[in-house]
């Protein structure tokens, strides 16, 4: 039954982070047979009332470990309580126990499932003095917290490094960034669908970020974008072919389905334009007309020949000019 629970709650984090297009929460990767495994029981539900009781009977029996520390502050970062994981990592630090990469990670959570980028920050910058690398999902983390408060171009900078060093970007980083475009003042849809373009070209699921695209772009807009996907597959695959004269690669493929994905968002900015008003809802325009505006009816030659001629009659009374008024 506890194993049953524990696979729904993971069912309940999962979406509950494909929601905010952000990383997925780890938990601790320590074996669950650990003295730690019953405190990260109660992470699932965030019960810290318990955690604590669990880990002060641990402790009574001089069970503390690097791992029951771990779960413990896993678990107020589950409950959302900032303050009680920093408490608790200032006093593994004071019974000499060091924090690891899992420690920081879950510390760097909690601060961006409370949007608070300058706690996230910081902590980041004790990690590093710590001597302990930051990995992909400590960025990820981090440029959850950037999404929300709009920093498109402080995620941007991070995927550079990212890439800079040799590191794979995932889904979690492309989603970050088209959330981030929806929140930013204003907000940036065309960049959003270049990061959709660029997702393509790396080889990354675009499926995996459909909703937090939806959201920046319209439902509208974004169903148009994935049926451009598919027919962009089809000329990708052709267009491959031709170029390497056999069996297209996989970069290959990916390369050229995102310049056309590229292509398709017009990359100017003005796509809206071009877009919004389908051929079958324009108006039609007269030359010198305005939009919307019907040319005046075309009288036969006869009678265009007798209305030149005829000279106007200036109304009486202050009638309108060309007009008999009534007696």
């Amino acid at each position: 039954q506890q194993q049953t629970e524990r696979v729904r709650r993971m069912g309940v984090d999962m979406e509950e982070a494909t929601a905010l297009d952000a990383p997925i929460p780890t938990i601790p990767s320590d074996d669950d047979a650990s003295p730690g495994s019953a405190i990260k029981m109660c992470a699932h539900n965030g019960n810290v009332a318990m955690a604590e009781e669990l880990f002060r009977e641990m402790e009574a029996k001089s069970e503390l470990s690097v791992s029951a520390y771990n779960a413990l502050i896993h678990t107020c970062t589950q409950a959302g309580d900032l303050e009680r994981v920093e408490w608790h990592l200032e006093r593994m630090r004071e019974r000499g126990f060091e924090p690891t990469l899992v420690t920081f990670n879950s510390v760097i959570n909690a601060c961006a499932m409370l949007g608070d980028a300058v706690r996230a920050e910081n902590w980041l910058l004790e990690m590093v003095r710590a001597g302990i690398q930051p990995n992909h999902v400590t960025y990820g983390t981090i440029c959850k917290v950037f999404a929300r408060q709009g920093g498109v171009k402080q995620i941007e900078s991070i995927m550079q490094v990212l890439e800079s060093n040799g590191s794979p970007l995932n889904e979690y980083f492309f989603a970050s960034l088209i959330s981030a475009c929806g929140v930013a003042n204003p907000p940036d849809p065309a960049r959003a669908e270049r990061a959709l373009a660029e997702m393509v070209r790396h080889g990354l699921r675009p499926q995996s970020v459909k909703r937090a695209l939806a959201r920046v772009v319209g439902n509208r807009r974004t169903t148009q974008l994935f049926e451009g996907l598919g027919r962009a597959s089809s000329a990708a695959a052709a267009a491959a072919t031709t170029q390497a004269g056999g069996t297209p690669t996989a970069a290959a493929m990916n390369t050229e389905m995102g310049n056309k994905v590229l292509q398709m968002t017009g990359n100017n900015g003005n796509r809206r334009q071009n877009i919004v008003e389908s051929p079958q809802r324009r108006r039609p325009r007269g030359r010198g007309q305005a939009a919307g505006q019907q040319a005046p009816p075309q009288l036969p030659p006869q009678q265009q020949r007798v209305q030149r001629h005829q000279p106007a009659i200036s109304g009486c009374g202050g009638g309108s000019p060309g007009t008999k008024k009534d007696r």
